[in-house]
């Protein structure tokens, strides 16, 4: 077994960090709460000398004493600066809470006399029963079949993992983020994959307060948090569309929201609309595109007659939680259908096959663009959900090429099922054609590149967004450049996927 050694700065102080790769991940991250003193709930990130958080895991890079690693306390819980009356008022709550909720429950018994009844009418009718079936004359019904939702065959996290991330998400919902990581939380340079899906879920948080939406809609935030724990619950562990991607896209839709000052343009119920699309756009993905649901005859396709399926069930599902968690319930008449009617535009525009169409609309409205018409601003909110859902290529490397390895193994994987059921292929999803390079050449610029451009010519300030891309595009080019003389070397040998 190999030991790993992780040198540290903490407050100032150098420490060290021994463990091995094979190391419960708990433990290590116990270790590391130790040496800063921390408390249990506490979120701890390494900081690189570039000023990158890195992720305490097993799998943590070794650095050197020259070389050392800044133990932050990122996030720490409130409850432990809570002064202690405040903490007797809140006990003294409870109770009372407890107490109220025991006798509720007791006065809501059933009566006796009821109680007796009931009994009487299903002896009754058990009695019916029995003579209806001896004289042949009643059968009783075959129990019918359980029919599985097209979206529960693609349950494949296990459920007591999703429940450790929300009771972990629990424990930390008191947690107030430093300074440092909350104006990093606004920046398109966000790397997700240093967080886990509990810290994410406080991120999201985070966003709500930090934009007063709670105290604006009446929102509490236990409400915020059950609603929370609900949607991620709704994610399912496909390699692309999953709770990451969500929690991805609001981050670019809350940086879009800084960076173009768009509270100061648009109405509050706008800004709402905007982040509670983003986080619930792709709820209940399956993994599998609107072209294989369309194909394959899905329920889904049935359901919404072939029409942007996908899209229409992301809306229902986030409506039903909206309704069972009661988010918008403090919201007027008139708030809730410009939240509904705006929720339900944005998540239709994520489907790819209006692309061409929204962008068109969009540019055409630049001419004569004017904030305070609601049709630009519907317009406007489109693209501007349009450009977080595929931003990936407008953040750093590292942080954009593993989400293309997660988006083509969950294209590989509909094109093998298509094969395997006989329907037609998706051409840019076959893994036995399909050229890495090729395709990132062609998404960056002819999708990306020309949305962003359109969003640019109304927000001068988004051109900031455009250097990544234009770097990825440059790195694809030679890519594909390298392959293309490769295969003239080689016609027969795919050198590059």
């Amino acid at each position: 077994m190999t030991t790993k050694a992780v040198y540290l700065s903490v407050s100032g102080k150098e420490e060290q960090v021994e463990f091995s790769s094979e190391d419960n991940a708990d433990d290590i991250l116990d270790t590391f709460r130790s040496v800063a003193e921390t408390g249990p709930n506490d979120i701890l990130k390494l900081l690189n000398k570039e000023g990158f958080y890195i992720q305490i895991s097993p799998n943590t890079p070794q650095n050197t004493p020259e070389d050392r690693y800044k133990l932050e306390v990122v996030a720490r819980v409130w409850g432990d600066e809570i002064p202690e009356h405040t903490k007797r008022q809140w006990e003294n709550i409870e109770k009372r809470l407890s107490t109220l909720e025991n006798l509720v429950l007791y006065q809501t018994t059933m009566p006796k006399c009821v109680e007796e009844i009931l009994t009487k009418m299903n002896n009754v009718k058990n009695k019916n029963i029995g003579y209806l079936s001896w004289l042949g004359l009643y059968k009783d019904l075959p129990k019918a079949k359980t029919v599985v939702p097209l979206w529960d065959r693609y349950k494949k996290k296990d459920e007591t993992v999703k429940q450790s991330m929300i009771d972990k998400f629990k424990k930390i919902t008191q947690s107030q983020f430093s300074s440092s990581v909350s104006d990093y939380l606004k920046e398109p340079s966000f790397d997700n994959w240093q967080w886990d899906e509990a810290e994410m879920m406080l991120l999201l948080q985070s966003m709500f307060i930090e934009l007063d939406i709670l105290s604006k809609f009446g929102i509490t935030l236990s409400a915020l948090q059950t609603w929370l724990c609900e949607v991620y619950l709704h994610y399912f562990d496909v390699p692309f569309h999953n709770f990451k991607h969500c929690f991805m896209v609001a981050q670019m839709m809350y940086c879009l929201i800084w960076h173009l000052e768009l509270c100061s343009l648009l109405a509050e119920e706008e800004i709402l609309t905007l982040l509670v699309s983003a986080i619930c756009h792709d709820l209940e993905h399956s993994g599998f595109n609107n072209i294989y649901h369309v194909n394959a005859h899905t329920i889904l396709a049935r359901t919404y007659n072939d029409r942007s399926p996908l899209e229409n069930h992301h809306c229902d599902v986030a409506f039903r939680i909206l309704e069972k968690t009661d988010l918008l319930k403090n919201l007027s008449p008139q708030q809730y259908t410009i939240v509904r009617q705006g929720i339900i535009r944005c998540i239709l525009s994520t489907d790819m096959a209006k692309h061409n169409n929204i962008l068109h609309d969009f540019e055409t409205a630049l001419v004569n663009f004017d904030i305070d018409k609601k049709e630009h601003r519907m317009q406007l909110m489109s693209m501007l959900i349009k450009v977080a859902d595929i931003s990936n290529e407008l953040r750093p490397p590292t942080v954009a090429e593993p989400w293309l390895d997660c988006l083509l193994n969950e294209f590989f994987a509909q094109s093998d099922t298509e094969k395997l059921e006989g329907l037609p292929v998706t051409s840019f999803m076959d893994r036995d054609t399909h050229v890495k390079s090729r395709s990132q050449v062609h998404f960056i610029a002819n999708v990306l590149m020309p949305l962003v451009k359109a969003l640019c010519q109304c927000f001068p300030k988004a051109m900031n967004l455009l250097a990544p891309a234009e770097s990825a595009l440059s790195y694809y080019e030679n890519q594909f450049q390298e392959y293309e003389q490769n295969m003239k070397k080689n016609p027969t040998k795919k050198t590059q996927s």
